[in-house]
């Protein structure tokens, strides 16, 4: 992961008209050029060429397991990332473990 993307750059990666299609995850940026779910840089109305952070972690079903199988291509610079401000609710409620940190 040696190429570095600001938000201007990624937006050349719309996977539209032959161009590759890239989305940045928690400043990582991926390859969904052949994932078929992709097809012309689209994917349940998101597009590629975006920082999917916030869609990903707050209405994804399938949240960050399918960022493994999917090629790194960089790292999104020029901003640090803000976590959405529900996600640790979510995360927490999700699992089930909002209960357990009162009683560690």
């Amino acid at each position: 992961m040696a190429k570095t993307f600001t938000r201007e750059e990624l937006k050349k990666y719309d996977g539209q008209n032959g161009n590759l299609a890239y989305v940045a995850i928690n400043n990582r940026v991926y390859d969904v050029t052949h994932i078929p779910a992709w097809q012309d840089g689209t994917h349940h109305g998101n597009k590629a060429e975006l920082d999917l952070t916030d869609v990903l972690f707050d209405y994804s079903p399938h949240k960050d397991r399918v960022l493994a199988n999917l090629p790194k291509v960089g790292t999104l610079v020029g901003e640090e990332y803000k976590l959405s401000p529900n996600f640790c609710s979510n995360f927490f409620n999700k699992c089930n473990l909002f209960p357990l940190l009162f009683f560690c």
